[in-house]
């Protein structure tokens, strides 16, 4: 009898998702409600226009939930009319007024004056593109003519490089949480100061010839939303090879060619260097690095486009993937990368590092 019971329950289960399934599903509401979830989450700092979703493809999962994978677009602009508006500036400010020494002082002021002119001239009043793959799942209990409606934030995920993260996530951080990274900032810098390593005398001055601004426009240039893996004429400059599943570090490695790095004996196509991260400790992150052209950073404020950005595992060793960021106006950030294919597309959730030009071409001064 229990085993009849259970056949009958497993039964009706399986009439029930039948039943469901044979319902019709608006998926563009879905993609649309989808849309609006996501941009109800910047709203707080950003102007939203031309805000559009794409269904990109609908199936069922083992329970029989609809999984419906879309792309949204939409255009941010902060709300703030100049850069003192924005929490990271402020903690800038709030830990300068706590120095005393003089130099200390004057690096300090220095970096802000930097981080300022990037913002007024580059964010303050100007329309960023932010592209975002995402997986919504309609749950089996839903009717499927009324999906759209039932769905929430909750119902929605943001598709990461190497793991999902729920879409929530992608909301920009609270005021405090913002300043907070601006006063460490500031500290980084006099404890730098305070122990005059050997930095100075390693600076690669060849960094000097990086346009970071010319690296960012590449990146945009061949970088796509499909989130495909394979060669495909949107992401593939003919005049390179194509690495199926695996071409990031060769793209970010054409990115940092065209702002002006020159190759050498080590670095150039297709050497470890120039198409991977390093795991086993000759890749582009230790060319980089050991040739004094970029810094290591865990802080994701420092990154201004043209640096790189840098996966990694949970346990803080690296995955074996990078990417170009390509905005950052201390609020949210944006990145380009290869396989999977990504353009202006939102980091959130995973854990990363990164990877600075000791030159920042856009101010035409060393990096504070």
């Amino acid at each position: 009898m229990k085993r009849l019971l259970c056949c009958i329950m497993a039964l009706t289960m399986i009439g029930s998702a039948t039943a469901f399934a044979a319902e019709p599903v608006d998926n563009s509401a879905i993609a649309e409600k989808a849309l609006s979830e996501v941009t109800a989450l910047y709203e707080d700092l950003y102007t939203i226009t031309n805000a559009e979703a794409e269904v990109q493809n609908s199936t069922y999962d083992d329970m029989g939930n609809i999984i419906v994978d879309v792309v949204v677009s939409f255009d941010r602009t902060l709300k703030a009319t100049c850069a003192e508006d924005m929490p990271y500036i402020q903690g800038l400010e709030i830990a300068l007024t706590e120095l005393t020494d003089p130099d200390e002082i004057s690096a300090a002021s220095a970096y802000i004056d930097a981080k300022k002119a990037d913002l007024e001239d580059n964010y303050i009043g100007v329309a960023q593109d932010t592209y975002i793959e995402l997986q919504v799942t309609v749950p089996i209990a839903t009717a499927r003519s009324n999906a759209a409606q039932a769905i929430g934030i909750d119902n929605i995920e943001y598709v990461g490089m190497n793991e999902n993260v729920p879409a929530k996530e992608l909301a920009p951080d609270s005021n405090q949480a913002m300043m907070e990274p601006g006063q460490a900032a500031i500290l980084n810098i006099t404890e730098r100061m305070a122990t005059p390593s050997t930095r100075a005398s390693t600076i690669n001055s060849v960094i000097k010839n990086y346009d970071r601004v010319r690296a960012r426009d590449y990146a945009r240039d061949w970088s796509c939303t499909n989130g495909s893996l394979y060669d495909h004429a949107t992401c593939h400059n003919p005049e390179y090879t194509f690495y199926a599943s695996n071409d990031c570090t060769n793209f970010v490695s054409q990115c940092l060619v065209y702002g002006g790095l020159p190759t050498d004996s080590k670095w150039k196509p297709y050497t470890e260097p120039w198409k991977t991260t390093g795991n086993a400790g000759n890749g582009i992150r230790q060319y980089l690095t050991n040739n004094g052209l970029f810094f290591h950073s865990t802080n994701e404020k420092e990154a201004f486009a043209g640096s790189i950005i840098n996966w990694l595992n949970s346990d803080g060793t690296n995955a074996g993937h990078v990417g170009l960021v390509d905005q950052n106006d201390t609020a949210t950030m944006t990145f380009c990368a290869h396989t999977r294919c990504r353009r202006s597309c939102p980091w959130t959730g995973e854990k990363v590092d990164f990877y600075i030009p000791y030159w920042d071409s856009y101010e035409g001064d060393w990096t504070k």
